[in-house]
Formats: structure tokens, C-alpha cells, sequence
């Protein structure tokens, strides 16, 4: 017998991610289920390759709550291929804590343009937009999330609510926050 909540998330493997298309028309699922505000970005990487059958990959992990079925401190990896355009603008703090929800939109050409760190905090943001004012900004040919196992140390005991809460405490080694037991 099946439970409604292994309907909507299939068992994998361990270490096998379940990868999701992230789209304008899907951002709403990825938002509804993650707090991004007061999230944190882990890890940043981009990779080129050049010649015959040349690559322009990237991939964002951050640590953030997973909202349902119950809130937990949890890893997503973005991964994005086909990039042309990117910004990163290094925050050069402690951490690179988001403070709002990530922003997909298409271009005319099919394009996506992916916002993580909408610095101007409006609603709606054109690709020009967010090239010019995002500190974390790509476009992509195809962008998919998946959720990756625990963060290091999930069942590590913490004292603060969150990575903007750790972000000012610069010194100190901070766990994300999990559930004992």
C-alpha cells in the first residue's frame, strides 16, 4: 500500500537525485516547496569546454528548508546547461545568504534566464534586468533541481534559526540545522 506522500516523491536509491525541469511554469512548485529566503549558496561552479563539441555548464548548490512534510534544513544542486550569459558578482562575506525567491523567465528565442539573488526585489524582471542588477545571474538552454542528500552534519545540534542569522557570526563553523534522533 501506497501513502499519498510516496505517490508524489518516488523511493530512489541512495544518491539517486530526482531531477525536475525548472521553468517559469514550474518555479512556482520549486518556491512552494523550498524557503529560499534565508537560504544559503554553497557552491557555485562553471565549466567550459572548448573545440568539437564544446560544453557551457554551471551548477548552484545551496542550503535551504524544505517546507513540507515537515521543515528541515536540506541541499538542492541547480544545474544549468547551455550557458551563455552568466554574473556572479562574489559577496566576499561569510556566506552568500539569499533573501528572497529565485526568478525563472524565457526570452523570445526559448532562452532561460535565471535570477538567484534579485538585488532590486521586484516581482517582475526582464532578462536585461537581471544581467545588469542580479549579484547571481544566468542564461541557460535548460535549467533542472534536484534535492541531494542531507547537508553535512544535519544532525549536528545548532543554536541559531538560519544562515542570515550565521552569516554574522563570522568566525564560527555553523551546521545546518536537522533533526535529532
Amino acid at each position: 500500500m501506497t501513502s499519498e506522500h510516496s505517490r508524489e516523491r518516488p523511493s530512489l536509491p541512495a544518491g539517486q537525485p530526482c531531477w525536475r525541469s525548472l521553468t517559469p511554469e514550474s518555479v512556482g512548485d520549486l518556491t512552494d516547496r523550498y524557503e529560499f529566503g534565508d537560504a544559503c549558496v554553497r557552491e557555485v561552479n562553471r565549466r567550459q569546454t572548448y573545440g568539437k563539441g564544446a560544453t557551457s555548464t554551471a551548477s548552484v548548490v545551496i542550503e535551504l528548508m524544505r517546507k513540507q512534510p515537515e521543515p528541515e534544513w536540506v541541499t538542492l544542486r541547480l544545474e544549468l546547461s547551455d550557458v551563455r550569459d552568466f554574473r556572479i558578482i562574489d559577496v566576499n562575506t561569510f556566506s552568500w545568504v539569499l533573501l528572497d525567491d529565485l526568478h525563472v523567465v524565457r526570452d523570445a528565442t526559448g532562452r532561460l534566464h535565471l535570477d538567484l539573488d534579485n538585488v532590486a526585489r521586484s516581482d517582475f524582471r526582464t532578462p536585461d534586468q537581471m544581467a545588469e542588477e542580479s549579484h547571481l545571474y544566468f542564461s541557460a538552454r535548460e535549467v533542472r533541481w534536484a534535492e541531494l542528500a542531507a547537508p553535512r552534519c544535519a544532525s549536528a545540534p545548532t543554536t541559531h534559526g538560519g544562515p542570515r542569522e550565521a552569516a554574522e557570526d563570522y568566525g564560527r563553523t555553523i551546521p545546518p540545522v536537522g533533526r535529532s534522533g
